[in-house]
Formats: C-alpha cells, sequence, structure tokens
C-alpha cells in the first residue's frame, strides 16, 4: 500500500513520509476524527491527472481503487471506505506478487534452456562453456548446461564420466549436479564418474578444492547435506544404496601442480623420515608411521619417473621391511622400525 498511495503527495504541510504512516493508522482503526477527515478530503481531491503519469503498473493499481472506491458514491463512509482501502491493498499485494512470479518464471525459464551434448563415440569430446572451462566429456556419457550462465552460479549437468577444467571465479561457484550429488568448485580439475547403472558416483581432485554433497528431500525441498571437502589426489565416493559419502585417495595419485621440481628423486642414506616428509609435500597426502620406531631407518634409493605414489611407497616398504594401508585419505606405514644404524639399500 505504502508503495502506491504514500508515495502520492498530499495536500497541505503533510509530507509523503507522514502520510504513508496515516493510511497505515487509518487501515488498522487508530486515527482521530479529524485524521479520517484529511484522508478523506484528500481522496476527494486527489488531481487524478498526476496518476496518469505514473508507471503503467501503479496506473491499473490506481484504477481498480478508484473502482472500489465509486461503486455506489462518490462520498463513502468512513466504515465502507475502510473496507475499500484493504481491498485495495489486497489487491496492490496480488498484482505485486503475481509481478515477481513472472519475472521468477522469465528467469527460471531462460536458465533451464540446456544444451546437451552426448558422447556415443570411443573418443574423449571436448567441450567449452561460455565461461572459458572446459569439459573432456568420456565415451557414453552426456553434458546439459545452460546457453548462458545465471548472475549467481555456473550449473550444469552430467551422466556418466567427465572431465572439468573450470575457470576460477569466487563470485560465481561452478556446480556440476549428477544424480543425488552436488559438486561445488570456484576454480579447478576434477573428475566426476556417474553412470546411471552404477551403484556409486565419485569425484577425483586433480588441482584445487571441491566440495561435495548429496541431495536429500526434506518435507518436498531438495537440500544438500552431507558436505565434504576435497583436495588434490583426495575422492570422494557416493553410495546410491546408503546415501552416504566416503573419502579415500585416487587410485594413482599424482604430484600436485607446481611440486613436480621440488621432489627430490635419489636418496642416499637418507633417513626414512625425510623421504616420506617429501612424498607428502609432493603428493598432498598425509603419511602416518610411528617415529620412535623408525627414527634410525636410513634408505638408499631413487624414485623413477614413471613410478606412481603407491609403487614409490611400495618399493620403501620392501627394503624397511615395513608395509603400508589406505585408511580414508590417510596412508599408514607399519613395521617393525630399524635398530641404531642399520641401513637398507636397493639396487
Amino acid at each position: 500500500m505504502s508503495g502506491v498511495i504514500g508515495r502520492l503527495q498530499p495536500c497541505g504541510e503533510m509530507n509523503a513520509r507522514e502520510f504513508d504512516q496515516l493510511i497505515g493508522k487509518f487501515l488498522e482503526g487508530k486515527c482521530t476524527p479529524e485524521q479520517e477527515r484529511v484522508i478523506l478530503e484528500w481522496y476527494d481531491h486527489f488531481p487524478k491527472q498526476e496518476v496518469a503519469n505514473r508507471a503503467e503498473m501503479r496506473n491499473e493499481l490506481w484504477m481498480q481503487l478508484e473502482a472500489r472506491m465509486h461503486t455506489r458514491e462518490r462520498r463513502l463512509s468512513v466504515p465502507r471506505f475502510l473496507t475499500a482501502l484493504k481491498i485495495a491493498a489486497s489487491v496492490i499485494l496480488v498484482v505485486a506478487l503475481s509481478v515477481v512470479a513472472l519475472m521468477v518464471t522469465r528467469t527460471s525459464t531462460t536458465e533451464t534452456r540446456l544444451l546437451s551434448v552426448r558422447n556415443d563415440g570411443n573418443e574423449e569430446k571436448v567441450i567449452s562453456l561460455e565461461d572459458g572451462s572446459h569439459v573432456f566429456l568420456a565415451a557414453h556419457s552426456e553434458l546439459q548446461y545452460p546457453e548462458h550462465f545465471s548472475d549467481s552460479t555456473r550449473n550444469v549437468f552430467l551422466v556418466g564420466k567427465a572431465f572439468f577444467e573450470v575457470a576460477r571465479n569466487p563470485a560465481h561457484p561452478f556446480i556440476v549436479l549428477s544424480g543425488q550429488v552436488q559438486t561445488k568448485v570456484l576454480g579447478t580439475s576434477f573428475t566426476i564418474t556417474a553412470f546411471d547403472d552404477s551403484r556409486e558416483v565419485s569425484v577425483a581432485v586433480k588441482t584445487g578444492k571441491v566440495s561435495v554433497s548429496h541431495e536429500v528431500d526434506v518435507k518436498g525441498k531438495r537440500m544438500s547435506v552431507g558436505e565434504v571437502f576435497l583436495t588434490p589426489n583426495q575422492q570422494a565416493i557416493y553410495d546410491k544404496a546408503t546415501a552416504t559419502i566416503s573419502l579415500g585417495l585416487v587410485e594413482k595419485p599424482l604430484i600436485t601442480e607446481g611440486k613436480e621440481a621440488d621432489l627430490q628423486m635419489r636418496y642416499s642414506n637418507s633417513p626414512v623420515g625425510e623421504v616420506f616428509t617429501a612424498l607428502e609435500e609432493a603428493y598432498g597426502v598425509e603419511i602416518r608411521y610411528d617415529k620412535q620406531k623408525m627414527k634410525h631407518c636410513v634408505i638408499t634409493t631413487s624414485l623413477l619417473a614413471d613410478e606412481n605414489l603407491f609403487e614409490r611407497l611400495g618399493v620403501i616398504c620392501f627394503a624397511l621391511g615395513a608395509s603400508y594401508e589406505k585408511n580414508g585419505t590417510v596412508i599408514n606405514i607399519q613395521g617393525k622400525g630399524c635398530k641404531e644404524r642399520k641401513k637398507q639399500t636397493i639396487k
């Protein structure tokens, strides 16, 4: 009500804000007789030609108010006028909500104009998005994405497998929806595997940081729950049957971006703790071991360029008479340790 009537200037010394408050009091039945007289006089003497100069929506609302104010007589009694103003307020609210709903509908319609790319071949298909991101779509997979992203997020839909290289944009998160799983990033690279006939959906991170959650139905509304965060060489696996997410390491961890030159490849009588620390920093993983037991262990070895992390750990553990196991995103080394000054050499 205040947005339509209160901003139409009343007569006399009263400003628009004061008159807006006066109408509110009138609708609540709290006006004095003198205040009621001011409102009635304002209505009878308001220069209707000014209304014609308002925006189309406000003009239409005013006409609906006029129709109700003049149903039988030009001058209404206070009770009838109160009823008419309440009706007009309802009409204004309904029309305003209709305009908002129309705007939302138009926005949704724009965002849901999806382009669909399906890869029925055997070779990877590269898709370039308008934000500069690239999607490497695997065979027998499908990607849907809007022709133009919205102002708030960059949403795409995946069935199958794809590797994403997302252009960084902190103001507009990139979201991949794959079944019940939602993967949200700002700018990074990662792989999602989400085939319809598989009981699992996996998200594996190569660079950057990724948020993974899954959707549930709460009182008819879709909500994201169970959010976890992944860093390079980590993966999340969503079990469709149990609707749970578990964390782990990717099958073949790679040296993280920018760390390739930092990893020492040759070690000679080096404390094994130094080697484990170097591997942790290079691959961005956590390696746990009993430092007290292994404080005397030293090793001489060379790391081969084509070995992955687990192959390198296997060689080191063999030399120490130890073993390793994966526990979520952590690697645990188990062994008896070494006697003081004992050295293990790998030729």
